[in-house]
């Protein structure tokens, strides 16, 4: 999952101005990464309504098709990163096990269903996001210019 935006001045902004609006922009993508890491996690940890089963560790509720994966060692909910390129205006948001795109889609011959948790945090990303930059934007606009 990638977020970025393109950093070109939009005509009549001063390099000042420039400056804050990607700062802004930086922080904004910081901190929507870490909700979007939370959001992934929290459904995750979510109670499930799959089969029971039961092991050495007791009980165990799977995630049902089209459910996000439960929680059973933890390696898939403690590879999930949100790595930033160097300038801070790209975040790329993946869970670095290589199960992670098995579960999300499901496999090719439909041995396992989709069991999607990136794709629904992405889907509720953009309006936040949207609003953060509408913020940002109003709050330059509205900030006098230098002398």
């Amino acid at each position: 999952m990638n977020f970025s935006f393109d950093a070109t001045p939009p005509k009549g902004t001063t390099q000042s101005e420039f400056e804050r609006l990607k700062r802004a922009l930086v922080d904004l993508l910081d901190r929507e990464s870490k909700k979007i890491l939370e959001d992934i996690r929290a459904s995750m940890r979510a109670p499930k309504s799959g089969r029971r089963y039961y092991g050495p560790r007791g009980p165990y509720i799977a995630s049902a098709p089209g459910e996000s994966p439960a929680v059973k060692s933890g390696k898939l909910i403690g590879s999930l990163r949100a790595r930033k390129s160097r300038g801070g205006l790209r975040v790329r948001i993946a869970a670095e096990v290589g199960y992670g795109k098995l579960l999300e889609y499901g496999t090719p011959k439909g041995m396992i269903a989709p069991r999607p948790f990136m794709g629904p945090a992405k889907e509720a990303a953009p309006p936040r996001i949207e609003k953060g930059i509408q913020s940002i934007l109003s709050n330059i606009r509205r900030r006098p210019r230098p002398v």
